[in-house]
C-alpha cells in the first residue's frame, strides 16, 4: 500500500504497525493502546493489578526523562483472564488478548527466573514480539523486586526499548564468546559497557583472581562488581545493567559517549550505532510536537476481562462479487467454509458471517457455535451466490457492527476478510481503518487469486493481523483456505486448547500410498485426520495403529453427499508412535491433502509447538523477506531440529520452493540457540503474493533446553551483581589508584593460563533429548510489489569474524581468522570471493573499508580466500603484511584490526564485516623470535630484554609441548590479547 493512501490524521499517528494496536499520539508523544495481558494460569492476586498500574506510572516518568521529554505511556489496557474472579470495573470481552499483548504476565522462563525479558527475533530498529514479566516480579514490586533487580521502572523502560525501538543490550554475559562480559583492549581488561568510565572489580566467587586464557579470554567464572563514582557518576546506559544507581539515560555519541569498541550485542547488530541514535531515528520520534512538561505525564488505565461463556469471537467477511464465479472460487469457498463451521470450530465460539459485493449483508448474526447453529450456518453458506462489485469497506464496517451487537466490545475480536478483487466501491479500506483502530479489531486477510486488493497486507499489518494468500492453480486450495480460517480463530483460544498440526501434506495419488503419522507421547487427545479429495467415493481409507493393527475404533465421517472432506477420528488417547494411513483410489489419479491434528493428553502438559511468522508483509527489498519459526515446549526452546519453510510463489508451475531455517546467530538469525529459526527468502519469481508454510522435524537429534533466550533478561543465578556507591571503600580494598577500574583493570589483577578457554571451560548446550516429532505451521503470506531482481541481491555480510589465534614465528606475525560464510545472495548459495583487509587505525577503518591494507594470496599461510558454501565455517591463517607491521612500529601502535567482505559472481559485495582485533603489547623485535617446534604455536609472551635468553627457553618448552601453565600476570609481561570486536 502506498503511504499516501492512508494519509489520515489517526493513521498518521501510528508507528511501527508490526506492533499491532499500539499508537503514538503525535500531539504529546503519549503511547496509546498498550496492552498488558495476564495468562490464565496465573493465580489471582489483586496486587498484580495494582502494581501493573504503579509500574507504568513510574516507568512513564522514567521514559519521559530518558527520551528528553519526547514520549511516555498514556493509555494502558489490562486484560484479565476469565480464570480470575469477575471484576466489576472490567469491561467484558469475548476474546483472549494474551497472544497479541505487548506485555505478557506469565510464569517464569527458567532461563531468566523473574527477570523481565523481551523476545526480539528481528534486527536493529525492528519491533520485538512481546515483553515477558512474571507475577512474582509484580507482586513484590516494592519489596523483593526492588531489592533484587533495582528500579522496576528502569527494567520496564529497558525492555520497552528492546521491544519498541529494536535496540540491544550493552552488556555481555560470562561464557558468551561473541558478547563477553569482560574483554581485553589497550593493555587492560574492560567491562563490556557503553561507557568506558563504568568502574568495576573482578574476582571469582571465592575472592580469588580471575583466570585469563589464550587470546585474552576472561574466565566464564569471573564475577564483576560494578559501582558508581559519586564524584563523577555515569548516566548511561539504560541498556546496561539496571542495578547501577544513577543511570537514567540512553547511550549517546556526544555527551554520554558511546563506546564503539565494546563487543556488545548493540554494537554488533546495529553496526556500532549508539542506542540513542537508533531510538531517536525511530518512526515514533518523527513528526512529534514540542516536548510536554512532566506534570502532563499521566497514565490512563482500562481493564477488560474475557467472559467465561465464550472461547472467542470472529466474523467471517466473505466476498461474493461477480469475479468469485471465476475458477470455481465460490464453490471452493463454500466447500472450505462449510466444513470449517460443521466440523472444526469448537462449541461456544461466537461466529458471525457477513457477505459482500456492491454492499454488505449479514448472513449470520453473532451466534454461539453448537450442534444446531452449525447446521444453520452451513446452510447459509451453501446458499451464497456471486454477483456485483467489490466494497471491502462495506464489509469491514458491517463486521464491526456485528461484533458490537448487544453492547459488546469488539476489542481483540477478529475479522477474517476473504476477497478476490480490487475494491471498487466506497467506502474504501482507508476510510474505515480509523474505526477499526479505535475499536481495536484484528483483521486477518485472505487474498484469493492474482487480482485481490493490493492493500490487504497493509490492512492486516495496521490492525495486528495476519495475511494469507491462495492461488487459483494450487491443488490444495480448499485445505489451505481452511488452514487460514483455523489459524485466525485458534489464536483466540488458550494455548492448551489449540490443536497441533502434526501432518499437512498434498500428494498426487496413483492407486495407493501409505503415509506415516507420528504421534509423540504428550499428544493423543482429539486426534483427527482430515482428508480432502476430488472424489471421496473413489477413495478408500485404512488406518493402522503403531502395533500394526487395524484401528477398528476409529470413526470415519464424510461431511455430506458430494463433499470433498472426510474426517477420521482416532480414539483418545491415541497410542504414541507411528500410525500408518493408507489411501487407495479407484480413479487413475487423485490429488489428496491430508491434515492431522492432535492435542495434549493432559491439560498441564506442554507439547512441542511450532509458530511461524514473517518480518514484513509488504516486501520491497530482499532484506524484508525474512521467515521465522519458533520451536518451543512451553517455556523451553527446542534446538537442533530441522526446520523447512515451503514457499508458494505467484508464478504458475514453479511449485513450492524450500528454504531451510537456522538458529545459529548468523544471517537473518539474531540470537543463536533461542529456539527461533530464521532465514532470508531470495528466490523471487516476480511481483505478487508468496505464501509460507513451515515444517519442523525432530529426528532424534533435537534437544529441549531449559528456558528460552530473549533480550534484556539478565539471569540472576544466586544473587544480583553487587553494586556499590561507596567508591572510597571499594577502591581502598582494590587499589591505591584513584582511577582503578575506570578505564579497565590492569593485568596484575588476573592469572594467565596458557590454554584455550574452549578446552578449559567448555560451553555446552545441555538439554533433554526430544522425542521424534513433526509439526506444521501456516506462516501466512507476504506481497512483493516492485520487482526484486535476484541478480542484484548481494551476499550477506560476515557477522562473526574473529581472531581464533595469534602466531609468531621468525619475527613474522600471523593470525588465524575464522568466520561463517554468507551466500551468493544474502545467506543462500555460494559467493565467489572473500576480501580481507587489515589496519592499525580503527576509526578510519570503520568509516572506509578500503583504508585497510588488502591481504593477498601470498599472505595466506593456510586455508583459502575462496568462500565456502553458505553457513560453512571457514578458517584461514594469514601473515600480517610487513608494511603494516612497520607502520605499527613507527606509530607505536599495538592493535591490528581485521575486516572482510564477500563478493558474488555479479560483482556485488556484502559490505564490511564486523571488526576483529588482535592486540599486542608491541610488535616483537625480529631478533627475539625463534622457530617453534609445532604448528600449534600459541600466544607470544614478551619479556624484558634483560631476560631474553631465559624467556626463549621457557617459550620453547611451553609452546613445543603445549603444556598448560598457570602464572600471575605481571605488569611488565607481554600478554598477547585477542579481542573479538563485533
Amino acid at each position: 500500500m502506498k503511504a499516501a493512501t492512508l494519509s489520515l490524521p489517526l493513521v498518521a499517528a501510528l508507528c511501527f504497525p508490526l506492533i499491532g494496536g499500539v499508537r503514538i499520539d503525535t500531539t504529546d508523544g503519549g503511547y496509546r493502546d498498550v496492552v498488558v495481558a495476564i495468562h490464565p494460569s496465573v493465580t489471582p492476586d489483586e496486587n498484580i493489578i495494582v502494581n501493573i498500574k504503579a509500574l507504568f506510572r513510574e516507568a512513564s516518568l522514567f521514559l519521559h526523562r530518558a527520551t528528553r521529554g519526547r514520549v511516555f505511556f498514556k493509555d494502558v489496557t489490562i486484560a484479565v483472564p476469565s480464570t480470575w474472579p469477575r471484576r466489576e470495573e472490567a469491561e467484558n470481552t469475548a476474546s483472549n488478548l494474551f497472544d497479541g499483548a505487548d506485555l505478557r504476565v506469565a510464569e517464569p522462563n527458567p532461563e531468566y527466573g523473574d527477570t523481565p525479558y523481551t523476545l526480539q527475533p528481528r534486527g536493529c530498529g525492528e519491533v520485538g514480539e512481546y515483553i515477558h514479566i512474571t507475577p512474582a516480579f509484580l507482586s513484590g514490586l516494592n519489596g523483593t523486586t526492588s531489592k533484587t533487580y533495582g528500579s522496576p521502572a528502569f527494567q520496564l523502560v529497558h525492555e520497552w526499548a528492546h521491544y519498541r525501538y529494536g535496540v540491544f543490550d550493552e552488556y555481555g554475559a560470562a561464557g558468551d564468546y561473541r558478547y563477553p562480559s569482560l574483554y581485553c583492549e589497550f593493555g587492560k581488561v574492560r567491562a563490556n559497557a557503553c561507557s568506558v568510565r563504568m568502574r568495576f572489580t573482578a574476582s571469582t566467587k571465592n575472592g580469588e583472581p580471575c583466570r585469563v586464557y589464550r587470546g585474552c579470554k576472561v574466565s566464564t567464572k569471573c564475577n564483576a562488581k560494578f559501582y558508581q563514582n559519586t564524584r563523577d557518576p555515569v548516566e548511561s546506559s539504560i541498556m546496561f545493567m539496571p542495578y547501577i544507581p544513577g543511570v537514567s539515560q540512553f547511550c549517546d555519541d556526544s555527551k554520554r559517549k558511546h563506546n564503539i569498541f565494546a563487543p556488545s550485542k548493540q554494537n554488533h547488530i546495529c553496526q556500532r550505532r549508539s542506542t540513542w541514535d537508533v531510538i531517536s531515528n525511530n518512526a515514533d520520534f518523527q513528526n512529534l510536537g514540542d516536548p510536554v512538561a512532566e506534570t502532563q505525564v499521566q497514565v490512563k488505565f482500562q481493564e477488560v476481562q474475557q467472559r467465561n461463556d465464550s472461547l472467542g469471537k470472529v466474523v467471517m467477511a466473505l466476498d461474493i462479487s461477480g469475479s468469485m464465479n471465476d475458477y470455481e472460487r465460490l464453490v471452493r469457498l463454500k466447500s472450505a467454509a462449510t466444513h470449517f463451521v460443521r466440523d472444526v470450530l469448537p462449541n461456544d465460539f461466537l461466529l458471525g458471517i457477513v457477505v459482500f459485493s456492491s454492499t454488505a449483508t449479514v448472513t449470520q448474526r453473532l451466534t454461539a457455535v453448537n450442534d444446531t447453529s452449525r447446521t444453520d450456518m452451513a446452510k447459509a453458506i451453501d446458499h451464497l451466490a456471486a454477483d456485483g462489485d467489490t466494497c471491502i469497506g462495506c464489509a469491514l464496517k458491517q463486521s464491526v457492527q456485528v461484533l458490537k451487537e448487544g453492547g459488546r466490545t469488539a476489542e481483540g475480536d477478529t475479522i477474517i476478510l476473504m476477497t478476490d478483487g480490487n475494491e471498487n466501491k466506497d467506502p474504501r479500506i482507508a476510510a474505515v481503518l480509523p474505526e477499526l483502530l479505535t475499536e481495536k479489531v484484528v483483521v486477518n486477510t485472505l487474498a484469493l487469486g492474482t487480482s485481490a486488493e493490493k492493500n490487504l497486507e497493509n490492512l492486516a499489518l495496521m490492525t495486528g493481523g495476519k495475511a494469507f494468500s491462495l492461488s487459483d492453480s494450487q491443488a490444495n486450495i480448499e485445505a489451505a483456505m481452511q488452514s487460514a480460517f483455523v489459524e485466525s480463530t485458534t489464536t483466540q483460544l488458550d494455548e492448551a486448547d489449540r490443536p497441533i498440526t502434526i501432518l499437512d501434506e498434498s500428494i498426487k495419488l496413483n492407486k495407493s500410498k501409505t503415509i506415516p503419522i507420528m504421534i509423540d507421547p504428550e499428544l493423543g487427545k482429539d486426534t483427527k485426520v482430515v482428508i480432502v479429495s476430488g472424489s471421496q467415493t473413489n477413495l478408500e481409507v485404512h488406518v493402522l495403529d503403531p502395533m500394526g493393527n487395524t484401528c477398528k475404533a476409529c470413526s470415519f465421517h464424510i461431511s455430506n453427499s458430494g463433499s470433498k472432506w472426510r474426517t477420521v477420528k482416532i480414539p483418545s488417547p491415541a497410542m504414541p508412535g507411528t500410525w500408518n494411513l493408507t489411501l487407495t483410489t479407484k480413479a487413475d489419479t487423485d490429488v489428496v491433502n491430508v491434515r492431522v491434528t492432535s492435542m495434549a493428553v493432559a491439560a498441564d502438559d506442554h507439547p512441542i509447538r511450532l509458530r511461524t511468522f514473517l518480518k514484513k508483509l509488504d516486501v520491497n527489498q530482499a532484506l524484508d523477506a525474512c521467515i521465522f519459526s519458533e520451536v518451543s515446549k512451553g517455556p523451553h526452546a527446542v534446538l537442533r531440529a530441522k526446520v523447512l519453510a515451503k514457499v508458494l510463489t505467484p508464478q504458475k508451475n514453479v511449485g513450492q520452493l524450500i528454504v531451510e531455517l537456522f538458529d545459529d546467530g548468523v544471517g537473518a538469525d539474531v540470537t543463536a540457540n533461542d529456539g527461533i529459526y530464521s532465514a532470508y527468502f531470495t528466490q523471487f519469481k516476480g511481483n505478487g503474493r508468496y505464501s509460507v508454510v513451515a515444517e519442523v522435524v525432530g529426528d532424534g537429534s533435537a534437544i529441549i533446553v531449559r528456558g528460552r533466550r530473549g533480550s534484556g533478561g539478565l539471569p540472576v543465578v544466586a544473587s544480583p551483581p553487587e553494586v556499590s556507591t561507596n567508591v572510597a571503600a571499594t577502591e581502598k580494598t582494590a587499589s591505591a589508584s584513584p582511577e582503578f577500574g575506570a578505564e579497565g583493570l590492569p593485568f596484575e589483577q588476573f592469572v594467565y593460563v596458557d590454554e584455550d578457554i574452549e578446552v578449559a571451560e567448555p560451553l555446552e548446550v545441555v538439554g533433554e533429548k526430544a522425542p521424534s516429532f513433526r509439526r506444521f505451521s501456516d506462516g501466512g503470506s507476504f506481497q512483493v510489489d516492485g520487482a526484486i531482481d535476484v541478480s542484484k541481491i548481494p551476499p550477506a555480510s560476515i557477522q562473526d569474524l574473529r581472531v581464533a589465534d595469534v602466531i609468531t614465528e621468525n619475527g613474522t606475525l600471523c593470525v588465524v581468522l575464522s568466520w561463517t560464510c554468507p551466500g551468493e545472495h544474502l545467506d543462500y548459495g555460494q559467493a565467489s570471493q572473500v576480501e580481507i583487509r587489515v589496519s592499525t587505525n580503527m576509526a578510519s577503518f570503520l568509516k572506509r573499508f578500503e583504508d585497510g591494507v588488502p591481504i593477498s594470496e601470498n599472505d595466506v599461510m593456510e586455508g583459502q580466500l575462496s568462500p565456502l558454501p553458505a553457513r560453512t565455517k571457514q578458517n584461514v591463517t594469514i601473515k600480517i603484511p610487513e608494511d603494516v607491521v612497520s607502520e605499527a612500529k613507527i606509530e607505536n601502535r599495538t592493535d591490528f584490526y581485521f575486516s572482510a567482505r564477500v563478493l558474488n559472481k555479479d560483482g556485488l559485495d556484502s559490505g564490511a564485516s564486523n571488526i576483529a582485533l588482535a592486540t599486542f603489547e608491541h610488535p616483537p623485535p625480529e631478533q627475539q623470535q625463534k622457530p617453534l617446534a609445532s604448528k600449534n604455536w600459541g600466544l607470544l609472551i614478551g619479556v624484558p630484554v634483560a631476560i631474553i635468553l631465559l624467556a626463549i627457553v621457557i617459550l620453547t618448552v611451553v609452546f613445543g609441548r603445549r603444556r598448560t601453565s598457570t602464572q600471575k600476570i605481571q605488569p611488565e609481561a607481554k600478554l598477547h590479547r585477542i579481542h573479538y570486536a563485533s
